[in-house]
């Protein structure tokens, strides 16, 4: 079981360069190969989630699982009944949301037999998808975009300097930002607590690919949230110099790799655009001008994002259609498309259809803190550890998905989104695995 279920995640990473290689063998216009690989990888996790852990499934940390499973069941049945216009379209963004999950219980099943085969798995994932991006910003605008972007998506980057901003073909580069923040805090957590030299490998590339990316959203997340876990891990270090030492080396490293990758761009790729005149002429200082909101490189940002979200809230203040427009999915067709995840639900499922499912993520984010608050009584931090980090991954995650919805549509990536639902199914599995291991007492029969 477990070779199928690693091989299905093989297939949703490499989803985006299936869906390319699609379009430039057959020239399908409208058809994502990789879209319905990731369908049918969801299927086959949750086929053997099904049929290997059918006993597994009956314990509290399963039956919660699937109380939030099915949960989403309701929404993508509400939606599908009460807010489609045209039911057949609509299904492709029921799917996406409140399908793709169910790959939950195949990481589950799968961790509960190999947890530290499972948590291997991420931190290998992280270091694939940040070698594809880091390769993609060393090639730069050398290489055709289909190396670059999946078809009919624009490369993002800033021309004047040939940085190209990574995607990994996992969506455009703020989704795959947040691809990256996912296994980023993951990995950082496990080197913090295991020391092993995979994860440590895994955090200097994926914060390397991370700085890379340039957005502007992810880098003061990332930032943010690791410094709480390392404040946080650090209290909880049995041997404090140690810690101290594996953090000044994964730094140290890190920071080198950023210098080293940003000098490559200014000898390989420095060129200036005089079409581009309020741009920066120098790479080294791109990542402080990204944060300058008088910028050149922001100002047609911000003004654009600010732009889409007044004609949102506009509309769905103006109470013209208060179910919203139809749930079409973000990638539809639309007289109103804003690059705010929230928003774009508002339009399309009125405010109260956007809150309920906010209101979904929300519940998890309580399942997920009461789950790691009874593990850590039962247990203690010391044999947690696994739980610990998936937990804490976890709650950034939907804390950087709910604020970040407000200015991009990260969540809706569905390569991140389907390995968010891994983890989570990975995260009630090691929290079964505790129990199992204790003899606890309170599993339903």
């Amino acid at each position: 079981m477990g070779g199928v279920f690693l091989s299905a995640c093989l297939l949703v990473l490499l989803s985006g360069e299936l869906s390319n290689l699609y379009a430039y063998l057959v020239h399908a216009e409208g058809v994502n190969a990789g879209t319905y690989a990731i369908f049918m990888a969801a299927t086959v996790c949750a086929a053997l989630g099904i049929i290997g852990g059918r006993q597994r499934l009956n314990s509290i940390p399963a039956l919660t699982l699937l109380a939030l499973l099915a949960f989403g069941v309701i929404l993508a049945l509400i939606y599908q009944l009460l807010y489609a216009p045209d039911p057949v379209l609509a299904i492709k963004a029921s799917l996406s949301y409140f399908f793709i999950p169910f790959c939950a219980l195949g990481a589950y099943a799968f961790h509960v037999t190999s947890s530290r085969l499972s948590s291997q798995f991420f931190l290998v994932a992280g270091i694939f998808l940040s070698s594809i991006g880091i390769m993609q910003y060393l090639l730069g605008y050398a290489v055709d975009e289909g190396w670059l972007v999946l078809m009919g998506e624009e490369v993002l980057g800033f021309p004047p300097l040939g940085w190209v901003r990574p995607t990994a073909l996992v969506g455009n580069s703020i989704i795959f930002a947040a691809v990256i923040f996912l296994f980023l805090v993951f990995s950082y957590q496990y080197y913090l607590s295991e020391g092993s030299w995979l994860s440590g490998l895994a955090v200097v590339m994926l914060a390397s690919v991370q700085y890379l990316a340039m957005s502007r959203y992810a880098l003061a997340a990332t930032a943010g949230w690791c410094a709480l876990l390392t404040i946080l891990w650090f209290v909880l270090a049995s041997d404090r110099r140690r810690y101290l030492t594996r953090l000044a080396i994964v730094i140290a490293i890190t920071a080198f790799s950023c210098v080293a990758l940003t000098a490559y761009n200014s000898i390989a790729h420095h060129s200036v655009d005089p079409l581009f005149p309020t741009q920066t002429t120098s790479s080294n200082w791109l990542i402080v001008e990204r944060f300058d909101s008088s910028a050149g490189l922001s100002q047609g940002s911000n003004e654009d994002h600010r732009a889409e979200a007044l004609q949102a809230m506009e509309f769905i203040r103006s109470g013209e259609a208060p179910l919203g427009w139809g749930s079409q999915g973000i990638s539809a067709d639309s007289r109103i498309i804003t690059d705010g995840l929230w928003f774009q639900f508002g339009i399309e499922l009125g405010l109260w259809g956007a809150i309920a499912f906010v209101a979904w993520l929300v519940a998890l984010a309580v399942a997920v803190i009461m789950m790691m608050r009874s593990a850590l009584r039962e247990h203690g931090w010391r044999e947690s550890r696994i739980m610990l980090a998936l937990g804490l991954t976890l709650m950034g995650y939907i804390v950087y998905s709910l604020v970040g919805g407000w200015v991009n549509s990260s969540l809706a990536g569905r390569v991140g989104y389907f390995f968010f639902w891994t983890m989570i199914g990975c995260f009630f599995g090691e929290i079964s695995r505790l129990r199992r291991s204790s003899g606890a007492a309170d599993e339903p029969r």
